[in-house]
């Protein structure tokens, strides 16, 4: 294999991302993930300690695959609970964390802590909504994320609120029919206009005794 070709495969991108994360939503060990993503090994380790350092993953435990070799670490998904090396000191992380990771795990930590829309998401992140959209999707696609909640903004059609974690999609609420819609707004229409003439007949009668005195 060509270096140019080796370098291609070790960049996996977001997608790939997702898909390490969702493997390891069970314990794992660098070897596994590195048989499962098709990784070279200095990749996955670099990936997992990456992850490690942005708190999308943790260690759970250590053991020796043989005895009088080093331990290895077992690896899940999730921030608490990490358990440092027993017998050394843990090694540095890799400096250069690759901007993707990093815009995942941001989008992570703002989907954890509250139901979003994809229009908010855009707006934290500071970027276009189909590229939100996109992000969204792929965490979706490997049952990272899912829909929490629906919300009808003030103009417009239902919107998803979604946040981050596994779980069952909430039930899109059922639409308002067309003449339920109209005979609505004809009552929130009438109702304003009541209020408006009530407004206009208490200004005139504070008005009156003051005209009177000016006559």
């Amino acid at each position: 294999m060509k270096p140019i070709d080796k370098a291609r495969k070790c960049r996996i991108g977001i997608d790939g991302y997702c898909r390490m994360l969702a493997y390891l939503s069970r314990e794992r060990t660098a070897d596994e993930v590195t048989a499962h993503m098709g990784l070279n090994e200095q990749t996955a380790k670099f990936l997992l300690r990456w992850m490690l350092r942005l708190k999308l993953i943790h260690r759970t435990s250590w053991y020796r695959p043989t005895e009088h070799s080093r331990m290895v670490a077992k690896w899940i998904i999730g921030a608490d609970g990490d358990v440092p090396c027993p017998d050394r000191e843990d090694a540095g992380s890799p400096r250069k964390v690759p901007s993707g990771l990093i815009l995942l795990a941001t989008t992570i930590e703002i989907l954890k802590a509250e139901p979003v829309t994809l229009t908010d998401l855009a707006d934290e992140l500071a970027m276009h909504q189909e590229t939100a959209s996109r992000l969204v999707q792929h965490l979706r696609k490997y049952r990272l994320s899912h829909i929490k909640s629906w919300i009808k903004p003030g103009f417009g059609v239902t919107v998803a609120q979604h946040v981050y974690g596994p779980g069952n999609d909430a039930m899109r609420p059922p639409r308002v029919p067309l003449k339920q819609q109209r005979a609505k707004h004809r009552a929130t229409h009438l109702a304003k206009k009541q209020h408006l003439m009530m407004l206009r007949a208490m200004t005139g009668a504070a008005n009156q005794p003051q005209v009177e005195q000016a006559a």
